[in-house]
Formats: C-alpha cells, sequence, structure tokens
C-alpha cells in the first residue's frame, strides 16, 4: 500500500514537473532581475540618497515578487523596471532627465525595454501589492488559529482543575414504584349443613312422667 501510494506522488510530481518545464520552455538558465536594479538606477539623476533608497525598496519588491508568477510571466528585465517604478511612486522620486536619453525616449526604461507602455507596470505592481495583502490576510488568521487554540487549551485546564460537580438528587420519578399490597384472602362460609332426608324416623317420644330436663341443657324434647 505504502509503495502504491508513494508511486503515485511520485508520477504526480514528475507531471507537475513536466507543466514547470513547459512553462518556461525548458529554458534552465535563469537569469534574476537583481542586476538590472543595479544597472537601472545608475541612469536616475538627483540626489543620490533617495536614489539608493528607491534602489533598496526595488530590491526589496524583487524578493517578494517570487511569492508570486511574476517570475513566469515576464522577462528579468520588465521587472526590474516594474520594481523601480514603484518604488519611486512610493518614494515620491521622480526622473525627468536621466543619463543616456535619446530624442525618442519618453521614459527612463525605454533604453532597456522596448514597447513598455505605463499601464503594464501599474498591473506589475498591483500584482506585487496583492501579495502583501495575501501574505497579511494569512498572518492574520494563524493569528486567529493560534488564540482560538490558546484559549481551548486554557477552557480545558480549568474545566480539568474544577472539582467534580455533585451528582444529581433523586427525583419521584426515579424511585421505584412500591410494592403492589399483599392479596385479600377471600371468605367463604361453611355450607349449610345437610337437611334430613323424608325417610329417616325420628325417635319415639319418651313416656309420660319422664324427665325431659337435658343434662347438657339443651331445650327439652318436644312432647
Amino acid at each position: 500500500m505504502l509503495r502504491h501510494n508513494y508511486s503515485g506522488l511520485v508520477s504526480e510530481n514528475g507531471l507537475l514537473s513536466l507543466f514547470r518545464f513547459q512553462t518556461i520552455k525548458f529554458d534552465l538558465q535563469v537569469v534574476h532581475p537583481y542586476p538590472c536594479i543595479l544597472k537601472y538606477a545608475k541612469v536616475f539623476i538627483g540626489d543620490k540618497a533617495r536614489i539608493e533608497k528607491v534602489a533598496q525598496m526595488a530590491w526589496t519588491f524583487i524578493n517578494d515578487s517570487y511569492m508570486t508568477n511574476l517570475c513566469l510571466e515576464w522577462e528579468p528585465e520588465v521587472i526590474a523596471v516594474a520594481a523601480l517604478y514603484l518604488a519611486c511612486y512610493l518614494v515620491k522620486f521622480k526622473a525627468p532627465d536621466w543619463t543616456g536619453r535619446q530624442p525618442d525616449h519618453l521614459n527612463w526604461w525605454d533604453q532597456f525595454v522596448d514597447n513598455l507602455t505605463p499601464d503594464v507596470l501599474e498591473e506589475i505592481c498591483h500584482k506585487i501589492l496583492d501579495s502583501y495583502n495575501e501574505t497579511k490576510r494569512e498572518e492574520t488568521k494563524r493569528e486567529e488559529e493560534e488564540q482560538l487554540n490558546q484559549a481551548k487549551a486554557q477552557a480545558a485546564a480549568r474545566a480539568s482543575a474544577a472539582p467534580p460537580p455533585p451528582p444529581p438528587s433523586a427525583s419521584r420519578s426515579a424511585l421505584p414504584p412500591p410494592p403492589p399490597p399483599p392479596p385479600t384472602p377471600s371468605y367463604a362460609p361453611p355450607p349449610p349443613p345437610p337437611a334430613p332426608s323424608a325417610g329417616r324416623l325420628l325417635p319415639p317420644p319418651p313416656p309420660a312422667g319422664f324427665m325431659t330436663i337435658n343434662p347438657k341443657g339443651f331445650p327439652p324434647y318436644p312432647s
């Protein structure tokens, strides 16, 4: 299973690498815009301290431009001109004149790059500035996640340090039902004595003058 996943990952990386090579037209000799910054800044005429500040700021913009895909879209000369253009705008440095100016040059970068309009430079500058906004949003999101994790950890620590709550009191509905009352024994009267049958003869009465008192207190014998 691990070998299968590894082979799939390798094939996917190989395909992505092929797309990268096709994008750069298999030109593996990379030229960075840094040398162009130093070369182009020398044509400015004006305060040297401000020109150095412009060059340093443009160098920083070149560093941060690698967080975008500008290096795949434009030549290093164009990116260097855009970085200097943005730095001049932020420092408020204007270059009405420059070294090596020709009559057909309208801007200072015309002697380095042909047919490069300010609209294209502003588009590149906006992409560089957007990368800062994206980085700021990611940092803000990361800080919010860290604060949320810290709050969860503090809440869990307080919950573990607090004493356990008392058990809930038993309600009447939770008590078992009372046992049923014992069954009342049913009383049946004894059956009546059997009636004398019609064919049974009574004993003869005693003779006249015979004591008829029952010694046990029974009523006298009927005469």
